[in-house]
């Protein structure tokens, strides 16, 4: 029995990952045509009437539904990113000067909150004509929220922002159940789900909303994409991280990059084994960062061919700079300060402490279960499949000054993180290789 071949050794269908060439030309034409499409969606975002828009927030002014303040509690033991909110509802108004090509361009905004509610009025009125540029982001978010809030304001822009999030779970729920089995994909979102803000995401954050539905949506493709070739996970975590990086404003990059990362591997070990895991999350790592990366480079490139490096440049580097390592009165410059700050931050939720304590014995007893039938090799391959939450402290380290000014939203990397750190010892115990068993 010890000669015959391990179901975990043995190649799957389509697994080869040879063709890489032909790969890489595919995602190159896959990205052009990525930014193509972003900058006719900004377009058509651009379309919108902006004094529509404006109306529909002047009259949110006098009902409260536009904030009067940067952030209020959530309910939930954390604090809505009102400011982002505001930045979001006047992203693509202010300049009515402007044709919808150079606005799609250029993204004007508004001074956000209390200063807004001095510009709104006049934007209603067609008075106001000087609003920044936001050529740093692609503000790709502008397609989804102009039109809802030229609608039906602000409470419309969180209700669709809420369908985006709860589409992004439910893709992502149904194809890890598939892949991984109902208790795996459970495993995996529930830390998220009860030591969080995602349940309340869309009631006062509506940005963090569509870009954590976003998150959790291209996971979901990344995985179905593991029952195909590594080609197409290649391809698939690329998009991923292109299209996240035209929706977000930077708020939890980790988290995408880790759910991407990280079910690229438990696809690969649920069909194969490890050896294939640890291939397939190597390749949707450095896929989504290249996406993300190469889409945001794309947005710079645009902005300086429309209005001139110059106006780029000066928009980019001081952020960069202010960003990694800037000085601020809430940052601290110790080393790893910015992943103590987000610990802190999680561990004041009411359910982190019972989620992280019962995460730890879950995992206990999943590699218990498993060290029965696989031995020490059962930890082993716990510790590999779950490389991946490596991505949140990484992250946190680098960009140290965001993450300790925004940890009051950066924070969800780490239930994530704890909740993949689960699903790993869950699937180690079903065994390599579990989801083309029989039966």
């Amino acid at each position: 029995m010890d000669d015959a071949p391990r179901l975990e050794d043995a190649p799957p269908r389509q697994s080869r990952l040879g063709g890489w060439p032909r790969t890489l030309a595919l995602g190159a034409a896959l990205l052009l045509g990525l930014q193509i499409l972003f900058l006719g969606l900004n377009f058509a975002g651009a379309l919108v009437p902006e004094q529509r828009v404006a109306q529909m927030l002047t009259a949110d002014l006098k009902t409260g539904a536009y904030p009067d303040a940067n952030r209020r509690a959530d309910g939930v033991g954390g604090r809505f990113d009102l400011f982002t909110d505001c930045v979001v509802a006047g992203t693509g108004i202010g300049r009515p000067d402007l044709g919808p090509l150079e606005r799609s361009l250029l993204m004007p905004r508004i001074t956000p909150c209390v200063g807004g509610e001095k510009i709104i009025p006049l934007i209603a009125e067609g008075t106001y004509t000087t609003g920044s540029s936001y050529l740093r982001y692609w503000g790709g978010y502008t397609v989804i929220t102009k039109p809802a809030l030229a609608y039906g304001g602000m409470n419309a822009m969180r209700v669709v922002s809420g369908l985006v999030l709860w589409g992004g779970l439910a893709a992502l729920l149904i194809v890890a159940a598939r892949r991984l089995g109902g208790w795996c994909s459970a495993l995996l979102v529930l830390p998220l789900i009860a030591s969080s803000d995602l349940t309340v995401l869309p009631s006062g954050s509506a940005l963090h909303s569509l870009a954590m539905g976003v998150a959790m949506g291209g996971a979901g493709l990344v995985l179905w994409a593991t029952g195909r070739s590594g080609s197409t996970v290649a391809l698939a975590a690329l998009a991923a991280g292109s299209v996240y990086c035209f929706v977000d404003l930077l708020s939890n990059p980790p988290v995408a990059w880790l759910l991407a990362t990280s079910m690229a591997a438990a696809g690969g070990f649920a069909t194969v084994g490890l050896a294939r895991a640890l291939r397939l999350g190597v390749v949707a790592a450095l896929s989504w960062v290249a996406g993300f990366a190469l889409t945001w480079i794309a947005r710079w490139v645009f902005g300086a061919l429309a209005f001139g490096p110059g106006a780029v440049v000066e928009q980019v580097t001081g952020k960069i700079a202010e960003r990694v390592s800037g000085e601020n009165a809430q940052v601290s410059s110790a080393f790893g300060a910015g992943v103590i700050e987000n610990l802190r931050t999680w561990g004041q939720l009411p359910l982190a402490l019972p989620v992280a304590v019962l995460g730890a014995v879950a995992i206990v007893v999943f590699l218990a279960i498993a060290a029965r039938a696989q031995g020490v090799a059962a930890v082993v391959r716990w510790a590999v499949l779950a490389l991946p939450a490596a991505i949140v402290p990484v992250w946190y380290g680098v960009l140290s000054n965001h993450s300790q000014i925004h940890a009051f939203f950066t924070y969800r990397a780490v239930p994530v993180a704890v909740g993949w750190g689960i699903a790993a010892a869950a699937l180690v115990a079903r065994g390599p290789g579990a989801s083309r068993r029989p039966g």
